[in-house]
This record gives C-alpha cells, structure tokens and sequence, in this order.
C-alpha cells in the first residue's frame, strides 16, 4: 500500500517525566511543525490526471464543485455590495491510488480555491473509496467548515494543522486521528466526532483556543498525550466505558471540574489531569500506579477515591499547585477500597502531603462519586 512519505516518530510528540506541559515547548515544537508542513506525501505509482469533466479509475486528480460559503443575509449584513453568495469554485482532489483499490487523498489544488470555503471531503475519487488522508494534507488551508466521510479510516498527522480560519469539524465515520490533526486551529469551536472513532492522537487539539467541550465517541479505545492540553475544555468529561489508556497531559491546564473514568482504564499518564479544576475523582479498580503529577495542581480537589489495588503512587500526583493552601481548598477526604493495613502498604513518593492530611476512610467508596 501506498505510505506517506513522511514518518512522524512518537517520541517526537510525547512530553517526557514528570514536567508540565510548557508553552515555550509548544513554540518549538509549531517551529518543527512548520518546516514539515513543506513536505507532501509521496511515493506510490503516479496515474495519469483526469479530465476536469469527469474522474476516471486511476486518475490522481478529480474535480468536485464544492458547496459556496455562507454569506449573511442583507438584513444582517454592514457590506453595501451584494449580499448574495460568490459562484462555487471546482476544487481540484489530488489523491493516490493504494495497493487495495482504495484512495488515499493527499490535498488540492490551491489556485482558484476561495478561503472561508464550507467543504465536504469526497468519499469516492477516480471510482474507488477515500479511505484515508494523508500527513499535512490540508495543512494551513482556508476552509471555514470541513465534513470527513464516513469512507475514511485513518486521518494523518497534522491532516488539517494550522487551519486557522477552520471553526467546525465533522467526522462521520469510523476513523483513527493521527498526531497533530487539528494542531493551532486557533478558532475551532465545534468537532462533532462520530461513535465509531476509535483514536485521538497526540497534541490533536492543542492550540485549539476556542474549544470548550467535545463529545468523545463511544468506540475509543485511546487518548493521546496531550489531546487535550491546554485547551479551553471546561465542565463534565465523560470518558466513554472501552477507552483503555489516557495519556500524559492528556487534560492538563484545561478548565474540566468534573471527571468520570471508567473501569476500563488501565493506565493514566504523567500529569493527565494536572492544574484542572476537578472537585472529586474515583480512579477505576485494576489501576495499579498512580503517575508523577496526575492530578498536580488540582487545587479544588476534595475528595478522591483510590482503589486498593494502587501499589504505587509517583511524586506530586497529589501536589498543590499555585493556590494550594490559600485560595485552594484542602483534599478533605480519600476513600481507599482496601484496610488500613493495605493503605500502609503502599509506596508514596514525596510531594503527596495532601493524602497524609486527608481523613482516611478504608474499603469505602462513595455513593454519590460511583462511576
């Protein structure tokens, strides 16, 4: 099958230790970002282009008329010209062919396009189904409002990076997000993200300084590092029962208050909750390690419920962040499902004075903070 050239290496994209996510790191890393958006995919066998009057197998272009923007109605609107919408535009699909009769879409033809476009990705390119696209596909593109087929499968790293007019997203099929897909899409205000997916990469959304809430679909199976970090998310996130890991800084410096985490989870990341303002949290049964600074910073933290099967808790999982101890309330209580002899078992590093301080009640899990 047809591989975009551009490999992009993990540890590239992981924040390291126990260290909080920076905003200087981000710059560097928008720095890196930006050279690679240069580069397009390539390899493959290259077919010959279609005429723009119709797409025939195994061409690498196509055409589509894509909707015309929406324009406010005169009524609304301060521009004396025409108050009616621009002619639409035929947007030119570049794609390769894969080895499986499918199409992999790897961007358009700029030239002619109009920014602030409402655009619908194809499904279908040269009569074979779009199933994926590819690393920096759209890139620093103009469009105003993207839909992605329910053909596709897989959504490369920073498919749509730097799209900085960009305010919604919709997934309507059963994809993995890559790295970096909506990466400093400064003005993104809606992802309506489709059940069926089942991956939401690292770094997917940071940069995103205009979205408050996201609906995480009931087929994930993962959330990257960083997924979410630094965004404005606030309120109740739900973590949908099937997700297995939450990476490091996954929610980090979010304005979230409420958390739920289901049985399903198996590992927390490095400082995933830190600095957010949840009140309460119960972590699932089967956690065994509680990471360095997981819920560092959480200065509105009450109460917390630590399954007894917890062997191991890192340095400043429970530290006091900035207001800690002044305008921050005190951890009152942890409810721990084992003994007392059990809790004296476990090995807590230091920067934890918060759970010393705190009431202990023992094989006790409260009614009101069940999952």
């Amino acid at each position: 099958m047809f591989r975009c050239a551009l490999e992009t290496k993990r540890s590239v994209l992981t924040m390291r230790a126990n260290k909080r996510f920076r905003w200087e790191t981000l710059f560097m890393t928008a720095a890196f970002t930006t050279a690679v958006l240069l580069t397009s995919c390539g390899g493959g066998s290259p077919v010959p282009p279609a005429s723009s009057s119709s797409s025939q197998p195994g061409s690498s272009s196509a055409s589509s008329e894509a909707p015309a923007p929406s324009v406010p109605d005169s009524s609304s609107s301060s521009d004396s010209t025409s108050s009616s919408a621009p002619a639409a535009d035929t947007v030119q699909w570049q794609y390769v062919k894969n080895g499986d009769n499918s199409v992999m879409l790897t961007g358009y033809d700029r030239d002619g396009v109009q920014p602030e476009r409402v655009i619908t990705l194809p499904d279908k390119l040269g009569g074979y189904p779009v199933t994926e696209i590819c690393n920096n596909a759209f890139a620093d593109a103009k469009f105003r409002e993207v839909t992605i087929p329910a053909s596709v499968k897989k959504i490369g790293n920073w498919a749509f990076s730097s799209n900085t007019n960009l305010t919604k997203v919709t997934v309507l099929g059963d994809a993995a997000l890559g790295n970096m897909v909506f990466y400093f899409c400064k003005n993104l205000e809606t992802v309506q993200l489709s059940n069926g997916v089942t991956d939401l990469g690292d770094l997917t959304f940071v940069g995103c300084l205009k979205l408050k809430s996201v609906n995480l679909p009931a087929k994930l199976k993962r959330i990257g590092n960083q997924t979410f970090s630094t965004t404005p998310l606030t309120g109740k996130i739900v973590i949908p029962e099937g997700v297995t890991s939450i990476g490091e800084d996954a929610f980090s410096s979010t304005q979230i208050t409420e958390v739920r985490i289901p049985a399903s989870v198996k590992t927390i990341g490095k400082s995933a909750f830190a600095g957010t303002g949840i009140t309460s949290v119960v972590l699932p049964d089967g956690i065994k390690e509680i990471e360095s600074g997981t819920f560092g910073g959480c200065d509105q933290l009450r109460r917390v419920y630590i399954p007894a099967s917890v062997k191991y808790i890192d340095g400043d999982a429970f530290s006091t962040g900035v207001t800690g101890g002044f305008f921050g309330v005190a951890l009152e209580n942890v409810y721990y499902g084992g003994s007392q002899a059990d809790w004296e078992k476990i090995d807590i590093a230091a920067g934890n004075e918060k759970l010393f301080s705190a009431e202990k009640r023992y094989n006790a899990k409260p009614a009101d903070l069940q999952q």
